[in-house]
């Protein structure tokens, strides 16, 4: 099984409904064979291994194990988690990519709060933040001096501080 997967790779239409959320798993025939790694067990619902999203809470529960040296043949349907299709269309409209060649291209990469954060265009209230930098000031600044893409330093986690800034940060 390869995770690349056409719907005909599995030989099943997955989902053709019209719906908010679409979830689904697997059910795997094969020999229950435990001595050799085989543990094969149509019982239980399994989670596609390239799935993007899962809906639902592994949790220990008896009912989710195949079995151990015997199979447990009671469907865990209604307890297993299950994989959620994601949708990735998005109607871009009249949008399309810059047709701009690599040789020519720009790459503008800056950090979010030192780009826009003094910039005395950007309302005080969203300087330093993501919107500013889609500031219609930025975005007009950014074409003006030639540059087609704009890359951001990466973002992380945040967490509160809990002690003094001792390394020139504020």
């Amino acid at each position: 099984m390869t995770c690349q997967g056409t719907v005909a790779t599995f030989g099943t239409v997955i989902c053709r409904m019209r719906v908010r959320v679409c979830v689904y798993g697997y059910r795997v025939h094969g020999p229950w064979q435990p001595a050799e790694g085989h543990r094969f067990n149509p019982a239980k619902l399994l989670i596609d291994p390239c799935a993007r999203q899962i809906d639902g809470e592994f949790k220990d529960n008896p009912l989710l194990h195949a079995g151990h040296n015997e199979p447990d043949y009671r469907d865990n349907a209604a307890i297993a988690p299950k994989c959620v299709v994601v949708v990735d269309h998005y109607d871009w409209e009249d949008d399309a990519p810059p047709r701009t060649p690599w040789g020519s291209t720009i790459i503008y990469e800056a950090h979010v709060k030192g780009l826009t954060y003094l910039h005395p265009e950007i309302p005080v209230e969203i300087r330093g933040t993501y919107k500013a930098l889609g500031h219609p000031v930025m975005i007009n600044y950014l074409k003006t001096v030639g540059h087609y893409r704009a890359g951001t330093a990466a973002g992380g986690a945040v967490c509160q501080r809990t002690t003094p800034a001792t390394y020139g940060s504020k």
